[in-house]
């Protein structure tokens, strides 16, 4: 059955050219995501792979570039492998960016031709990127393998997580309070030379990506306290660990910060042609001179996806998502917090046909 359908909607394909134009209104009111770690898993991708010519050329290049077959690890390696945070970060874009090359290579339509908006979830901001064509792929994947080799060196020896508190009502502006105020009491404790902490105990407010999520991050110790603080006030709430191979978005990546600052500064990035929504502002990217910096920011600090996705349907208009990479997590999140927008899986061909035969269909009117 599914063979059929997209036998047939492939036909498509033969009278979709570069000259195809979308109305208007569905590229303004269209915005392309992408995902961050915790959203990898063994084979991802790999239907692109053998399906989509373009696509097996982006895993093909990021072998190349690696100088091994990193495909190998992604398709058909070990979880804990691909969860360690030198290989996750690369996979991820990689697959996000195969899931683009798929689309346009059926659609005949280059990406910017076809959304007005793109950002990504931590990492995912690279993906984005790099399909805006601001960084190239090469470069990307230098840049994000040596990122999560950089946190892993800078978490090295420490205990940490990073858990997930979700809400049932909208609360986590005392969440993100409560835990700002036990990373400064656990910050004053170690001023004081007490015992109880280490020197390197801390807990950041890692991501807000819903109303009703937040992500904490830091020393296990500090961690558990806060979620402890929680628990001793009225808010009714749960928490989930995270499967990541390290505690993003917190102090403790500093050094980490600083290895990428020089990696950065030696990388060249181009004017993007698709505007960018930044984790670390919550708003577009007015250049790419400011872009350095803000990676560098966001590397230890919050990344405001809530703020992002806020921007976007309230002030751009945006409500119509295409959810590129390995996960469906990003139109989770967009479905909860925007009940009327209208999501579009990009993760495996039969998404990408089923997103061509949606394009026809606004071609036609």
């Amino acid at each position: 059955m599914f063979m059929r359908s997209v036998s047939k909607i492939a036909r498509i394909t033969r009278s979709y050219s570069t000259s195809s134009i979308l109305p208007n209104k569905y590229v303004a009111q269209r915005a392309l995501t992408f995902p961050g770690q915790g959203s990898q898993f063994i084979g991802m991708g790999r239907d692109l792979y053998d399906n989509f010519t373009a696509a097996k050329q982006i895993f093909e290049h990021v072998d190349e570039t690696l100088g091994y077959k990193f495909s190998e690890t992604i398709f058909s390696g070990d979880y804990k492998s691909l969860t360690d945070t030198e290989n996750a970060q690369p996979a991820i874009v990689t697959v996000g960016v195969a899931a683009i090359a798929a689309l346009e290579q059926i659609s005949g339509c280059k990406i910017k031709d076809l959304v007005s908006y793109t950002l990504g979830h931590s990492v995912g901001e690279y993906t984005a990127l790099i399909v805006s064509k601001s960084l190239s792929l090469s470069d990307g994947i230098k840049l994000v393998k040596l990122r999560g080799k950089a946190m892993k060196e800078s978490i090295n020896g420490i205990d940490s997580t990073m858990i997930a508190i979700i809400t049932r009502n909208n609360s986590i502006n005392e969440i993100v309070t409560s835990a700002n105020s036990t990373n400064e009491q656990i910050q004053n404790s170690i001023k004081n030379n007490d015992k109880k902490f280490n020197k390197n105990d801390l807990v950041n407010v890692a991501t807000i990506n819903m109303s009703t999520q937040v992500t904490l991050s830091g020393t296990k110790s500090a961690v558990n306290l806060a979620i402890q603080n929680l628990n001793e006030t009225n808010l009714s709430f749960r928490t989930a660990v995270l499967p990541v191979g390290a505690p993003f978005h917190c102090d403790l990546l500093l050094p980490a910060s600083s290895q990428l600052k020089q990696a950065l500064d030696e990388t060249t990035f181009a004017e993007m042609q698709i505007p960018i929504i930044a984790n670390y502002t919550g708003m577009p990217i007015k250049s790419h001179a400011d872009i350095k910096s803000l990676l560098v920011s966001q590397t230890c600090s919050t990344v405001k996806w809530l703020d992002s996705l806020s921007y976007l349907h309230n002030t751009a208009g945006i409500t119509r998502w295409m959810c590129a990479g390995p996960s469906p997590v990003i139109a989770g999140m967009i479905k909860k917090e925007i009940p009327k927008s209208i999501t579009r899986l990009l993760t495996n061909s039969k998404d990408i046909y089923n997103c061509l035969h949606v394009l026809e269909s606004q071609k036609q009117q």
